[in-house]
């Protein structure tokens, strides 16, 4: 009797002793996500040295904040004499250095998700959000200030830019080489092409050509501190959206972390500029918007149609996120179907009148993202013919040339040893690999088979979160087979695995595929890395399986992985049998 008392007075401190070993917990995981913080800083600032003398620019040596980003990287060698040509030997030797920093970055970056994912499910997260926010901003920053561009997009986004407010012509059908005189034109890699790029990103960069004129400089930095805000809107986005879906404190926090610290997406934003980084932006506050809509049962037009706007806009930079758009309907009309159904003035042997009121909706929605895009488009379009419209949407160079792509290095092997001789059973896999055209339909099947893989996901599963995991499926795809490819792509991977985190524990089917296309798009954005130095061994197809071999490999360990779940009774369920 004794005994039962005695256990029954320790019931009431029970929550107590919780709470507070998850104060304990979260202070020790917090403090581990601070040093990581000052870790990762460190070896930014080291990397600002191999980054200078691998693309510095001579226009960027005068900022004054060089000395200091450049003391941290000062011991580091220059040159370790690894080629017989110093200038070769210089670029190897950066090139090693570089890659041993970005190792140790997404190393602590991992370490610090860990971090973060052993925290308590709830508790008083505002100070690790804070820490996160303002890591993302010092990251950002120094980022911003590094002397050095791997890419020059920026110069190619401002060539558009003076085409548009200088000359006063279209760059969807004059090209920048058309003013050799322009201060930005030797610059500017893709001067003998057209834009690629949607209307509404061509009004951005004539807002700054408006406001930097021809001074390097101001483009410099106007990119890059506006891909810094895009970037910590899209943190904000990130954890707004899995607030809304109910997340705990703990996913919001790992979300958070998984975008706002990755070094590519920091990279590619804060350094590159490109507007991909915008362009999930938009993606996430149509998604934002598009929970909005899901939780109203998409009843009225102003719960579904800002979405269906904001997401345009989002084509209109990029059509890279077109399928978001095409699944976001499908779910729509999947609401609205089942809305009918549960109606109980629904006659189920006339379904067809289900279809006529998913039909007006849906015809609506299309008709708004149409006109949408065509006032985006109608003031380019004026003037020209049909004929000369569409031939401007196949005239960028992605359309007929190829980069960092298995089409690339086919090219490389057939341009350096030739094809096969024709009795050879290599000859037709060969010239058919080697070929634009055979690789555009390969990506058409491949985009057709995506999106009806999820539209059925999305009809027998019609939630946001299946949503967002069609979107990430279909993009990840498309980025395996795709002719063209630049590392910034995989900005858009990452901003959708972030939003996809999620505390659930069961190992079922669907989880896992949650859980593979996470780690696909994580690694990914490690290995595309490659696409900026040196072909190793001279061969570029070797680079290419260091990058797209890993991420799906990583990919079918956690889908085929199995964990047994070891069933353990719970404490409430033992019942104690009085002794007599």
């Amino acid at each position: 009797m004794g005994k039962k008392m005695a256990d029954k007075a320790l019931l009431p401190y029970r929550p107590f002793e919780t709470a507070l070993l998850d104060q304990q917990v979260m202070f020790v995981q917090a403090r581990n996500i601070i040093l990581g913080a000052l870790a990762y800083l460190l070896c930014l600032c080291v990397s600002v040295s191999p980054l200078l003398h691998l693309a510095g620019k001579t226009f960027l040596l005068p900022l004054p904040t060089n000395p200091i980003l450049l003391l941290w990287g000062a011991w580091l060698p220059n040159d370790l004499h690894l080629q017989p040509m110093r200038l070769d030997s210089i670029r190897v030797t950066n090139d090693i250095e570089l890659s041993f920093l970005l190792l140790l970055e997404f190393g602590i970056y991992a370490f610090c998700a860990f971090f973060a994912h052993r925290l308590p499910e709830r508790g008083h997260y505002k100070r690790i959000f804070g820490v996160i926010a303002c890591g993302a901003i010092v990251f950002g920053l120094i980022h911003v200030l590094t002397p050095a561009m791997l890419s020059r997009d920026i110069f190619v986004y401002a060539g558009y830019g003076r085409t548009i407010v200088a000359y006063h012509a279209n760059p969807y059908f004059v090209t920048p080489s058309a003013y050799p005189q322009d201060p930005i034109t030797p610059y500017d890699d893709w001067r003998y092409a057209t834009s690629a790029y949607g209307p509404v990103w061509l009004v951005i960069c004539s807002l700054w050509a408006f406001l930097s004129g021809s001074s390097l400089l101001g483009y410099f930095f106007a990119f890059r501190l506006f891909g810094l805000a895009a970037h910590l809107a899209n943190t904000w986005f990130v954890a707004a959206i899995l607030k809304k879906m109910g997340r705990s404190p703990r996913t919001v926090t790992l979300g958070m972390l998984l975008y706002a610290w990755n070094p590519l997406v920091l990279f590619e934003s804060c350094q590159g500029g490109h507007n991909d980084t915008f362009m999930v932006t938009l993606m996430l506050l149509g998604i934002l918007l598009g929970l909005r809509a899901e939780q109203h049962g998409f009843a009225r037009p102003f719960h579904y149609l800002p979405p269906i706007i904001v997401l345009t806009l989002a084509t209109m930079v990029k059509f890279t996120s077109a399928p978001l758009l095409f699944f976001f309907l499908v779910l729509m009309s999947r609401h609205i179907y089942s809305a009918n159904l549960s109606d109980p003035q629904f006659n189920y042997t006339k379904g067809w009148r289900s279809w006529k009121r998913i039909f007006p909706r849906v015809l609506l929605a299309t008709v708004t993202s149409g006109l949408v895009a065509l006032l985006c488009y109608a003031p380019f379009w004026i003037y020209h013919s049909i004929s000369s419209i569409i031939g401007s949407f196949s005239s960028p160079p992605s359309a007929y040339y190829s980069e960092n792509s298995l089409l690339r290095v086919m090219y490389d092997w057939v341009k350096t040893y030739g094809l096969p001789a024709q009795t050879s059973w290599m000859y037709l896999p060969v010239s058919a690999l080697s070929n634009h055209t055979v690789w555009n339909v390969i990506n058409l099947i491949a985009l057709l088979f995506a999106l009806s893989i999820g539209a059925i996901c999305l009809w027998r599963t019609p939630t946001m979160h299946t949503m967002i995991l069609a979107t990430l499926a279909t993009l990840a795809l498309l980025l395996v087979v795709t002719p063209w490819f630049f590392s910034w792509y995989i900005t858009w991977l990452v901003g959708l695995a972030a939003i996809s985190c999620s505390s659930t524990t069961l190992q079922s089917t669907w989880t896992r595929t949650r859980q593979a296309l996470i780690a696909f798009s994580l690694t990914f954005s490690a290995t595309a890395f490659v696409t900026y130095f040196a072909a190793i061994g001279g061969w570029s197809g070797l680079n290419w399986l260091l990058m797209i071999c890993p991420p799906i490999l990583v990919f079918i360990a956690f889908i085929t992985h199995r964990k047994k779940l070891h069933l353990q009774s719970s404490a409430t369920n033992c019942t104690i049998t009085p002794s007599h």
